[in-house]
């Protein structure tokens, strides 16, 4: 690919050619991890003061201080359910990253910690949360819902419902709808590094967005360059969902109407773009 070619494409879309971010490919993987891990910045999961924070706030105010069982639904190398776990929780945590359950394998073994492990995709044939639970709150943070189609998210939703115990809840933290539509609308940027997420070589990152009015999604592009190689292009997505539209897809899997909160807790501070949902499992009729 020439320098004219990358200057001149158009924005970004659904159906271009490219690939999703390789969260399960071993290299990537492995960088991911070490970006889980940092302590600089709260891109990948954030750093431990705020993620004890949050944790504290699960604790007392949706699990109301007592012993419970938790599904973190993309658990990434297990930091919140470590911590959940110091709270005296019991935790299963399902995730795409094998060095990130690797990790959060080897510090729930390490820490003596009532937490479990599986490595799986949420969208397998076979559902990884088959025979799983019961749980009192199954939980999916940092805005992930909002990554896949309604389809799926509905189908992720539905098989979570159907591992808590009755009048069990799903806690979800979701992105706005404004904080969505302006990630479409970010103005292209690159950065270049000795080494980082998407390559142990140094590299040029070329990040450009856009905006599908038709599927109301933000995608954002990352063109990788390295020494003697072609491009790599990776795609990431978000859809821009009302309160509506959650409350459908929540409804859709068997959930009462979400109750939406600014931040986790009282005293814990919003984060821009993100608000949390927590909605109850639907009891049968009698």
């Amino acid at each position: 690919m020439k320098i004219a070619q990358l200057v001149g494409r158009p924005p970004p879309h659904l159906e271009d050619i490219g690939s999703k971010i390789p969260w399960n490919e071993p290299g990537f993987s492995r960088r991911m991890l070490r970006e889980h891990l940092s302590q600089e910045h709260d891109k990948a999961s954030r750093r431990l003061e705020r993620i004890a924070e949050h944790v504290r706030a699960l604790h007392e105010r949706w699990l109301g201080g007592r012993p419970s069982r938790v599904l973190d639904l993309g658990c990434g190398p297990g930091l919140y359910t470590a911590e959940l776990a110091r709270h005296g929780h019991a935790c299963v945590g399902i995730d795409f990253s094998p060095a990130s359950i690797e990790y959060a394998r080897e510090q729930a073994q390490e820490g003596g910690l009532d937490c479990r492990y599986v490595e799986a995709d949420l969208l397998a044939e076979d559902s990884p949360l088959e025979g799983e639970g019961p749980f009192d709150l199954a939980m999916m943070l940092f805005g992930e819902l909002d990554t896949f189609r309604d389809a799926d998210a509905s189908a992720i939703l539905r098989a979570a419902g159907q591992t808590l115990y009755p009048g069990g809840a799903f806690l979800a933290e979701v992105q706005t709808e404004a904080f969505v539509r302006q990630t479409g609308a970010a103005a292209p940027s690159f950065h270049a590094l000795p080494t980082g997420l998407f390559s142990d070589d140094p590299y040029l990152c070329l990040t450009d967005a856009g905006w599908s009015e038709i599927d109301r999604a933000a995608i954002e592009r990352f063109t990788v360059l390295t020494d003697g190689a072609e491009p790599a292009v990776y795609l990431s997505t978000s859809f821009a969902r009302s309160e509506a539209d959650h409350a459908r897809l929540f409804a859709e899997a068997g959930f009462a109407s979400p109750r939406r909160h600014a931040a986790f807790g009282d005293d814990v501070a919003p984060e821009p773009g993100l608000v949390v949902l927590h909605a109850r499992r639907e009891e049968p009729a009698p």
